[in-house]
């Protein structure tokens, strides 16, 4: 891309040019938690407050709870409160619970509007086209809970693999994989990994320790807990144990062989998946493209750094859609266009 400015028609083709060069390499998809908003999946905001009017601890657990309360009042900012407050472990469960339910109805809605094809998902039109590819497989990372990325996948009538180590059923038992190859030796053509490095509402831990993949259930039994890996302290903890071992290994393997990466909502904030994306965008100079209503200051950073030109965000602007790459750190607008959504970049990129 030219460090000139460019006139408006210039700039549409330049970023449907490298739009298409990424497309071609069938990236890894990353989906962050702008992407499931953007189907009405309520964010970190959202849940502070759902917490704040549905939790309700024991006796013993009140004096940690309005700390916490108190805090988040204060702050405003779920995740620095999780990180500056230290729960009870009973305080703890129940803001998985109540982050479990709110996250479930909001996902039961989409599924709704799915089935009855009152919402356009342009996620399938994203893998139905990686499919017209040669390859077969299409990887998911995901630090979302919901099952957006599942739902669509079945739209595209693939498989979807999304219980690496877990049995297969309605009620699904935790097996460690004998083998890195044992984790497909069911696969048929045509799969989308999809890996929860953060955990899924369908998942749960028995007083066994064992953990459980429950696909259809609502309610569920009180001794079960939720396996959803909440922001604070106990984040690292969590994820040192299974499935969350196995996920995330399953997800460095398919980040570190990725021949590009299309970002939708990431907001280049996680451990579990940053440090590879970045670390092989830059050594490979493999191409990049980043969707997102508003891009992190992480995001910025991260294309301002990469010093090479096969990285591009786009972002919502006042008139149009803002453009950033290694020649545009502060970005360019192209006016009138939406670019920034996945379903108008789509039409573009792959008219």
């Amino acid at each position: 891309m030219s460090t000139d400015t460019p006139s408006a028609t210039q700039l549409r083709e330049d970023i449907l040019h490298h739009a298409q060069k990424c497309l071609e390499a069938v990236p890894v998809v990353i989906l962050g938690s702008g992407f499931s908003a953007a189907h009405g999946v309520r964010g970190m905001d959202p849940l502070a407050k759902y917490l704040l009017a549905n939790v309700q601890v024991g006796a013993a657990d009140q004096a940690a709870w309005q700390q916490f309360s108190a805090e988040l009042n204060r702050t405003r900012d779920l995740e620095s409160t999780l990180q500056a407050v230290t729960l009870t472990p009973a305080s703890l469960q129940h803001v998985v619970r109540n982050t479990r339910a709110m996250i479930l109805e909001d996902d039961l809605k989409v599924f709704r509007q799915l089935v009855l094809r009152e919402r356009a998902f342009p996620l399938v039109d994203l893998f139905a086209h990686l499919f017209r590819s040669t390859h077969q497989t299409i990887s998911v990372v995901t630090t979302n809970y919901d099952r957006l990325a599942e739902y669509a996948a079945n739209l595209v009538q693939s498989r979807v693999n999304t219980n690496v180590g877990f049995t297969d059923g309605y009620i699904r038992n935790f097996r460690l994989p004998v083998t890195a190859q044992s984790v497909h030796l069911s696969r048929q053509p045509r799969c989308v990994d999809v890996w929860k490095v953060h955990g899924s509402i369908d998942w749960f831990i028995g007083e066994d320790s064992n953990p459980l993949a429950l696909p259809f259930t609502n309610d569920y039994p009180t001794p079960l807990q939720p396996l959803l890996v909440t922001p604070g302290v106990t984040k690292y903890q969590i994820t040192h144990q299974e499935p969350f071992r196995t996920i995330i290994t399953q997800a460095d393997v398919a980040l570190a062989n990725a021949r590009g990466f299309f970002c939708i909502g990431y907001g280049f904030n996680d451990i579990h998946i940053e440090p590879k994306l970045v670390r092989r965008a830059v050594d490979l100079q493999i191409p990049v493209v980043i969707l997102a209503r508003t891009l992190r200051e992480g995001a910025k950073r991260f294309i301002a750094n990469c010093r090479h030109d096969r990285v591009l965000g786009l972002e919502r602007a006042d008139s149009g859609t803002r453009a950033f790459s290694t020649a545009w750190p502060g970005g360019i607008v192209l006016p009138d266009s939406s670019l920034w959504e996945l379903g108008p970049f789509l039409e573009a990129a792959i008219a």
